[in-house]
């Protein structure tokens, strides 16, 4: 079966063709737009029904080949948050293929061009609530995965030209930073490895040609730390996580490189700490979650990413200014 996941994005919504950071709507007020010449109101939680109304039965994307279906399931109302769940079922069409038994090789179905296997995803629409400090305008979505298959683009796609069309809005959404992933993901008691190098350059001029000549590589498991050290060393990887330092301080050495193994569910995960940019900002779900059919099972994974939406909004900003 394919490994489950989830990628999550930040996203908010501004008026059409309004300049940068100008006009951004928030998101638990009412909405105002304008339809020739004339001024109406909505709010977040009919656009997303309007939206799963429009596509609840499928419809074709010929350009990427794909099918899209969207169905409203659930509203669930948090203490800090809300969140809107929906179902989605895509697929790819296009070319002709034959389904078999993975063991036997016995033929069950041929497919024609025109036909799809569509699967089944979920997807969390998340609007934080507002607060003393913060009246929000920027929010969260959840898109799970099968495998190397998503419908976060193709979902995005959609739901910003339907923003466009009917109420001349613009959606703005964006994978979260690699920095805000590493800060969610680690964990004192998910921190399996650590691996630090440092660099050693030659003294001698003749070697002028070369960087440098030398490595020291130290590798430490088995990984135990107390409060006031765990803080300090958090504290050490932050810096680096937003630029601040380019070299990692540890037991009084400074290291070039930091590489953090990390257990995200079942699997383990090594981040290059100073190569964050070039990270996949994607999370394996823990086998439990999966069906025996292979898909979701929607009360696990509901209560799974309400604890990822709890993580994530420690450290979002929740207003853009």
């Amino acid at each position: 079966m394919s490994e489950l996941s989830i990628t999550v994005c930040s996203f908010y919504i501004t008026k059409r063709n309004a300049k940068k950071n100008k006009h951004i709507y928030y998101l638990n007020d009412s909405m105002k737009y304008t339809i020739d010449d004339s001024v109406y109101e909505t709010n977040i939680q009919e656009i997303l029904q309007v939206f799963s109304h429009r596509f609840d039965s499928p419809v074709r994307d010929e350009n990427k080949k794909k099918t899209f279906c969207c169905k409203y399931i659930d509203k669930s109302d948090f203490e800090k948050y809300i969140s809107y769940v929906f179902q989605v079922n895509s697929g790819y069409y296009g070319s002709s293929s034959t389904i078999v038994n993975s063991e036997t090789r016995e033929l069950r179905l041929n497919m024609l061009p025109d036909d799809v296997a569509e699967k089944k995803y979920y997807v969390y629409v998340i609007i934080p609530k507002d607060n003393k400090k913060v009246t929000v305008n920027k929010g969260m979505m959840i898109f799970q995965n099968i495998g190397i298959f998503g419908i976060k683009t193709i979902t995005c796609d959609y739901l910003r030209k339907f923003l466009a069309d009917e109420y001349g809005m613009t959606l703005k959404c964006a994978t979260v930073s690699p920095a805000l992933f590493v800060k969610k993901i680690l964990h004192r008691e998910n921190l399996k490895k650590m691996i630090l190098v440092k660099n050693y350059k030659s003294m001698d001029p003749t070697d002028s040609y070369y960087t440098g000549y030398g490595s020291e590589c130290r590798t430490l498991s088995k990984l135990c730390f107390d409060d006031k050290k765990w803080g300090k060393m958090l504290a050490s990887i932050n810096k680096l996580l937003y630029g601040e330092v380019t070299m990692f301080e540890f037991d009084g050495q400074l290291y070039d490189v930091l590489k953090l193994e990390v257990l995200i569910g079942e699997r383990k995960r090594t981040i290059s700490v100073q190569n964050i940019e070039n990270l996949s900002i994607i999370e394996p779900l823990p086998n439990g979650i999966k069906d025996n059919d292979g898909y979701a099972n929607l009360k696990k994974l509901t209560d799974y990413c309400a604890d990822v939406t709890n993580d994530y909004l420690q450290e979002m900003v929740l207003q853009i200014k």
